[in-house]
């Protein structure tokens, strides 16, 4: 992520110029450790999960963890939106070449969620808290976003977690029947497969795990609960209640629609470029690319 977000100018990304995020108050920045290693990361009650469908970060690898307060359970009463009880904690690890880079740290707080990194110094011994960000972590590519940057995305969704929910979770070992059963849910999950063939499931799934955080119907307006506020009629989210027709076939129409050509041609840019998202993407995604483009081809 960069300190100035820039927003394209062409049909897919036409959005008003994004401010900086408004400041962390301090008292929520305050419990955050200063190291990850204090952070209850190695707990025995953390769990390791991975989401269906990936977030593209240059081509890092990643790790992510979950762990609940004990005896507390996921709010899924929305299939769509799950709430988690306070305390909730999500780790997830970005790595190159074998080398950990940052550790970001999701907490949920009474009033709002904390989202920071950590930062692993050379000898991967730990992470250091890095509210600040940085760039070219380690030598790398990498950049750390600042912690107001974040919530530029998480802010976009009601239940401002990212990569652990219905959609992202079904077909996993991590599945939401297994959580129901397993007493993390209070309510028991609906079918949450995505529709269509193998092209469309991969394809959506994509969209749905790399832009529905920005393209959305439901997320707050700017101004309140969201300091990033691009283009609203768009929709990549896959949602329970329309899966018979996604969101993305409502907004945009079926594969052959010319509005699809701009969804390719911003997916194989890169930020600086004009590319989506409009932030944090230095490099393509050619699998990604490959991916959608067999569905906007698909007769």
């Amino acid at each position: 992520m960069r300190s100035l977000l820039v927003c394209a100018g062409l049909v897919l990304a036409a959005c008003r110029p994004v401010a900086e995020c408004p400041s962390l108050p301090p008292a929520r920045l305050e419990l955050a450790p200063r190291l990850l290693s204090e952070t209850g990361l190695n707990d025995p009650s953390t769990r390791a999960y991975e989401p269906r469908f990936p977030l593209w970060s240059d081509g890092a690898s990643k790790r992510r963890w979950i762990r609940l307060p004990p005896g507390a359970r996921i709010d899924n009463a929305d299939p769509d939106a799950w709430q988690f009880p306070v305390g909730t904690k999500l780790w997830k690890e970005f790595a190159l070449d074998g080398k950990r880079l940052e550790t970001r740290l999701l907490l949920r707080a009474e009033d709002e969620w904390l989202f920071v990194a950590y930062a692993w110094n050379d000898a991967q011994t730990d992470a250091e808290l890095l509210p600040e960000g940085a760039t070219a972590v380690l030598g790398t590519r990498h950049s750390i976003p600042a912690a107001t940057q974040c919530q530029g995305c998480h802010l976009g969704t009601a239940s401002r977690v990212l990569g652990f929910s219905g959609v992202q979770l079904e077909g996993t070992t991590l599945s939401p029947q297994k959580l129901f059963d397993e007493g993390w849910l209070t309510t028991a999950p609906p079918s949450y497969q995505v529709p269509g063939d193998a092209k469309t499931q991969a394809a959506l799934g994509y969209l749905h795990a790399n832009c529905s955080h920005c393209h959305n119907q439901t997320r707050p307006p700017e101004g309140e609960a969201r300091c990033w506020n691009p283009e609203r009629r768009f929709d990549f989210q896959v949602r329970v209640a329309t899966q018979a027709q996604t969101n993305a076939l409502n907004t945009i129409g079926a594969p052959g629609n010319p509005s699809w050509r701009d969804v390719l041609d911003r997916a194989g840019r890169t930020s600086a470029q004009g590319g989506m998202p409009p932030l944090a993407k230095d490099v393509v995604d050619a699998d990604g690319l490959a991916t959608l483009r067999a569905f906007v081809e698909a007769r």
